[in-house]
């Protein structure tokens, strides 16, 4: 079942700096994502082709486009498509020229301009505990990066966060929350080559409350959204993906069981403890998950009462 509870979260998440204020943005529209800027002397324009004659080039540009894309080559999409869009494509493949350049333009700044990641301080919390995460923006081209906070006739600067909850509990029942939480940017950034710039926030506890007997998995992600990203002479107004991270959340006093997960689930299994096999399981290092299966297995055999969590754990084990 999926919750959205965005607006209860927001109020309770701690910005980037006291005092800030969230400011709502539009909607994201593709259509209105602006071509990158390149000065470069063009030759004089070429007389006009017939409309079978441009419709069939279009056509042709869009396939080399779309072939780039799915061979890794997101800087070739990019400039195939930006310059079809510029030449005038037929209505039918607009929509998806700027669909496939939205994308391109993101990967090349993702990968080539700016990488934006989300970076927990602690990967594994207990229940109820607030999560600190860092925001780090990395400049990977060969030039200072200037990103405004905030410029006259834009909506500020803004990072877009995603928290995708999972929650898992003995009986074998998964249950699902989505939650978006808008941060402002509370500085310029300004880099120079190679250099990364942190800011820092809390998610609050009450994010990481738990309900039932088990445990849950929260996915981080989201966009950054900025004013405009200039290098060099080159202008950038895409939204940027941040790269995900995961934290998971245990029941109180789980720690014990970390140091030694497969060692802890042979005694759960022999104490008869739903929640701590469940734990066990979820926090089994890889090399240690083959020996979980035949413990389950036998656990599973030879008590009846075990089965329901048994199930549930070799669930997690397959996923």
């Amino acid at each position: 079942m999926a919750v959205s509870q965005g607006r209860f979260v927001a109020a309770a998440l701690l910005l980037f700096a006291a005092g800030c204020k969230s400011k709502v943005e539009k909607e994201f529209d593709p259509h209105d994502v602006e071509p990158v800027v390149s000065k470069v002397p063009g030759a004089p324009a070429a007389p006009a082709a017939d409309a079978g004659a441009k419709a069939a080039a279009a056509e042709a540009a869009f396939q080399t486009a779309a072939t780039a894309w799915r061979s890794g080559d997101a800087l070739g999409a990019l400039a195939v498509a930006n310059k079809a869009l510029i030449d005038g494509v037929p209505p039918e493949l607009e929509t998806p020229f700027r669909e496939l350049r939205l994308k391109a333009r993101a990967a090349v700044v993702a990968t080539k301009i700016c990488r934006v990641r989300v970076v927990p301080g602690k990967d594994v919390i207990a229940d109820g505990a607030p999560i600190p995460i860092r925001i780090e923006f990395a400049n990977l081209s060969g030039t200072t990066l200037r990103v405004p906070k905030a410029q006259q006739g834009s909506s500020d600067a803004l990072v877009i966060l995603t928290l995708a909850r999972a929650d898992y509990d003995v009986h074998g029942n998964e249950r699902s929350s989505d939650y978006t939480l808008n941060v402002p940017v509370r500085e310029d950034l300004v880099l120079e080559p190679g250099r990364r710039q942190e800011s820092n926030l809390t998610i609050p506890a009450g994010m990481a409350k738990l309900s039932h007997e088990g445990f849950c998995v929260i996915a981080v992600s989201g966009l950054f959204r900025p004013v405009v990203m200039r290098v060099g002479e080159s202008e950038f107004f895409d939204a940027i993906p941040i790269e995900k991270a995961t934290v998971r959340v245990f029941m109180k006093g789980f720690e014990p069981l970390a140091a030694d997960p497969l060692g802890s689930l042979k005694h759960a299994i022999e104490k008869r403890s739903p929640p701590h096999i469940l734990t066990c399981v979820e926090l089994l290092a890889p090399s240690d998950r083959a020996a979980a299966r035949p413990l389950l297995e036998a656990a599973k055999a030879n008590d009846a009462s075990l089965a329901t969590v048994v199930d549930a754990s070799l669930a997690r084990l397959a996923a």
